[in-house]
C-alpha cells in the first residue's frame, strides 16, 4: 500500500512529553518545515508526502531532474496508510486533523507499547543480547538505575559515567558524572529525573570514541531485516551533525579500517540484533529502525566495538542518507549529508547525469529556508574520512 509521509523530527520529544497536545520547542518546529519536502527523496515510489509550504516550482524541478517517484499529497485518505517519522500521540493526532480514521492509526495501547519500546530501556536489552554473545564488553552494557543508591554505586564502578533520561533526542536528557565529588553536583537533577521518570540507564562515558555509526533495520509482519550500514557524525552537544554518502561496501571498509575480525563482529552483532529485535517488538511495530553504535580505541590502541548505544524506532537521517545514496547518487561516488542552519538563499552547485548527483552540492529543500538540507558528492575517496573524529 502506499504511504503518506510527514518530515516530524520532533516526535522523539513528543515521546518524552507523551502529549497529543504536544508543542515542540521553536527550533524543531522550523527544522520540521524546513524539511517537509524530505520524504521525496527517502520515500519509495507509488508515495505521498504533506508538501505544505513547499515551493511548487523549486518540486517541480527536482521531479524533472531527478525522476522523484514520490508525490505531493492529492488530499485523499483512501488507499493510503500514514507514515510519520515515528509514532507518538503528538504525530497521531497530527494525521487526524489530516482526516485519517482510528483504522489507520495505532491505538492508545499500541502507542504506550511502542513508546515503551522507544525508550533506553531497550538499548539496554539489545546490549545484554550482545554481551551474551560475547560481542560486547558486559561491563559497557548499558543499566538500568532506579534510585541514588544505584546511581551512586554505578559511579563508584564506572568514575566517567553518562546517566540518560528514558526518552530524549539529539544528546539531551543526559547527565554526566565525572567521579565521586561530581555525583555531589549532579545529584538533585539525578534525583529529579528519577521521581518523574522512575528510572535512567547509566553507561560508561568513552572517551577515545572513534567513529559514530548505526545498523538499519526494516521490521515488517513480525521479522526484522538488515538494512545497510550508517555512518554519521554528532556535534559536541549531542546535535546531528551528518551522515556520510557511500556504498555499503564503502562504509564498512570505514568501519572495518582494515581489521579482517573487526567486520566480522559486525556482522555478527547485525545477526544478533535481528534475533533480539524481532523477540523484542514480538510484531507490534513495523517500519524503518536503527540501533546506533560506536567503535571506540582499546587499551591496545585497537578498535573496539561498543553496540546498542540507543535504538531508534521510526526513520532515522542514516535511512535518508541510504536511499539518498541509492537512488540519487552516482554509484561509487562518496560524499556527505547534512543539516546546515543560517542557509537562507544558499543553493550550491550540482552536476547531475541521468537523474543522479555526480558531484558538487545539491539543496534538498527550497533555498528561502533558513535551515538548509544538503548532500555533497565528490570524488571517490574524498570524503573517507569527513565525518571522523
Amino acid at each position: 500500500m502506499r504511504r503518506l509521509h510527514i518530515f516530524y523530527p520532533q516526535n522523539d520529544l513528543a515521546l518524552a512529553q507523551n502529549l497529543e497536545n504536544y508543542t515542540a520547542p521553536a527550533a524543531a518546529t522550523v527544522l520540521a518545515r524546513s524539511g517537509a519536502g524530505l520524504p521525496m527523496w527517502y520515500g519509495e515510489g507509488g508515495d505521498e508526502f504533506v508538501s505544505e509550504g513547499v515551493n511548487a516550482r523549486w518540486l517541480n524541478e527536482m521531479r524533472d531532474t531527478f525522476g522523484c517517484e514520490v508525490s505531493p499529497w492529492r488530499h485523499e485518505t483512501e488507499g493510503i496508510m500514514p507514515a510519520p517519522w515515528g509514532w507518538s500521540r503528538a504525530s497521531r493526532r497530527y494525521f487526524r486533523r489530516l482526516g485519517f480514521g482510528g483504522d489507520a492509526m495505532p491505538d492508545d495501547c499500541t502507542l504506550d507499547r511502542l513508546r515503551e519500546l522507544s525508550g533506553r530501556r531497550s538499548a539496554c536489552i539489545l546490549g545484554r543480547a550482545l554481551a551474551a554473545e560475547g560481542l560486547m564488553p558486559e561491563a559497557m552494557v548499558a543499566e538500568e538505575i532506579r534510585n541514588e543508591a544505584e546511581a551512586r554505586e554505578y559511579t563508584l564502578r564506572h568514575p566517567d559515567a553518562l546517566f540518560k533520561l528514558p526518552w530524549s533526542s539529539s544528546g539531551r536528557g543526559q547527565i554526566r558524572v565525572n567521579g565521586e565529588c561530581d555525583f555531589e553536583a549532579r545529584r538533585q537533577a539525578i534525583a529529579g529525573a528519577l521521581r518523574r521518570y522512575g528510572f535512567l540507564t547509566a553507561e560508561p562515558f568513552h572517551r577515545k570514541k572513534i567513529m559514530d555509526f548505526a545498523h538499519l533495520f526494516e521490521a515488517n509482519g513480525g521479522k526484522v531485516e538488515y538494512a545497510g550500514l550508517s555512518i554519521f557524525k554528532t556535534a559536541d552537544n549531542g546535535d546531528y551533525a551528518g551522515n556520510v554518502l557511500a556504498s555499503e561496501e564503502m562504509l564498512r571498509a570505514m568501519l572495518e579500517g582494515g581489521d579482517a575480525e573487526t567486520g566480522a563482529q559486525l556482522e555478527a552483532i547485525a545477526d544478533v540484533q535481528c534475533r533480539a529485535l524481532e523477540a523484542l517488538l514480538d510484531g507490534d511495530y513495523e517500519g524503518p529502525l536503527g540501533v546506533d553504535m560506536m567503535t571506540v580505541e582499546g587499551d591496545d590502541g585497537g578498535r573496539k566495538i561498543v553496540a546498542c548505544v540507543e535504538l531508534n524506532l521510526r526513520m532515522t537521517m542514516g535511512h535518508v542518507a541510504r536511499r539518498l545514496h541509492e537512488h540519487y547518487c552516482e554509484p561509487g561516488s562518496m560524499g556527505r549529508f547534512y543539516i546546515e542552519g543560517g542557509a537562507t538563499g544558499r543553493a550550491g552547485e550540482a552536476e547531475t547525469k541521468d537523474g543522479r548527483l555526480r558531484r558538487g552540492l545539491l539543496r534538498l529543500n527550497p533555498t528561502e529556508y533558513a535551515t538548509g538540507f544538503f548532500a555533497e558528492v565528490g570524488e571517490t575517496g574524498g570524503f573517507s574520512v569527513c565525518l571522523t573524529r
